[in-house]
């Protein structure tokens, strides 16, 4: 295997890792569902959020080099807020308008900014976070010693110690995934080799042995990962599939608190016999409600208008 440079990798298919990614995400809440394909991605299909996560953070840390910390907050924000705000208040007129209020005032409030999705709220901590990351990271330097230091920091403090604090858990369970992305891109050359290859085989070898494993060993697979989407990824252009994958990476924000919209909605008001045509009509739904939102988002003055 000749060393091939994951940064390059990443830069090039950042946008299809990434809906491959979310596809992974998508398929592992089809509980519907118990068998074939997505039975592997119950037991699976959870790391995708790691691997999202991952790009994530490599996207961020090129950001945060080719902009002014202003310049940064202001795109995250625009990039965040208005989505998750439209679709939120959504949300929270089709659950008022069912008389299904929450018995946590916390969640109330939260809501109409989709921050009642643990996810969203983990990444508006992260980006709140990253420019502290990212000037210590260049500071101190990356090195592979680094690397399993914030893995070993992060075994040692696990979720559980903020159990009280959901979803901070999550979020703190997550952050070595992001963490990873930020680190990767201040390598300035991170090479996928044997060693990574085989560190890779090994660690998704304890995943698939302990159906499921996650974060910790799922990070040391990742440059293997990343070079087999990459391939993919040109396999995918090749055979005209490319532009459909790269459609959940796109719009993979609006695709998360979409499809969370479309779900209950169709559960409330359709009782729909077939889980195949069920997940048909779900899909469909919440692509639709992803474009349709990124259109009208898009409308804004200050969206349409950033940098």
């Amino acid at each position: 295997m000749d060393a091939i440079d994951l940064r390059e990798y990443l830069s090039k298919h950042r946008t299809f890792i990434m809906g491959m990614a979310m596809i992974s995400i998508v398929l592992f809440h089809q509980v519907q569902f118990n068998t074939g394909v997505f039975s592997f991605f119950h037991r699976f299909g959870h790391l995708g959020v790691d691997l999202f996560l991952l790009v994530s953070g490599y996207g961020i840390s090129r950001s945060l080099e080719s902009n002014s910390l202003k310049s940064y907050f202001h795109n995250r924000l625009v990039r965040i807020f208005p989505t998750c705000i439209f679709l939120g208040v959504i949300n929270s007129l089709i659950l008022l308008s069912w008389g299904e209020y929450s018995s946590s005032i916390r969640v109330m409030c939260w809501r109409p900014f989709s921050f009642d999705i643990w996810f969203i709220q983990a990444i508006v901590i992260y980006y709140l976070l990253a420019p502290v990351f990212f000037y210590v990271g260049r500071r101190i330097g990356m090195s592979y010693v680094l690397f399993f230091v914030v893995l070993l920091i992060f075994t040692i403090l696990p979720p559980s110690l903020f159990h009280d604090f959901h979803p901070l858990d999550w979020t703190w369970g997550r952050l070595p995934a992001f963490l990873t992305g930020m680190l990767w891109y201040q390598t300035r050359s991170f090479y996928m080799n044997y060693s990574w290859a085989l560190i890779g085989v090994i660690a998704l070898g304890i995943i698939f042995y302990f159906n499921g494993a996650i974060y910790y060993q799922f990070i040391l697979a990742m440059p293997l990962v990343i070079y087999v989407l990459g391939k993919l990824a040109v396999l995918a252009q090749k055979i005209h599939i490319e532009g459909f994958v790269c459609f959940f990476g796109k719009y993979s924000l609006e695709i998360l608190i979409g499809r969370c919209i479309v779900y209950v909605v169709l559960k409330h008001y359709f009782d729909v016999k077939s889980s195949g045509l069920f997940f048909v009509i779900e899909v469909v739904g919440f692509v639709l409600l992803a474009y349709a939102t990124k259109r009208i988002v898009n409308l804004l003055p200050f969206v349409s208008k950033r940098p």
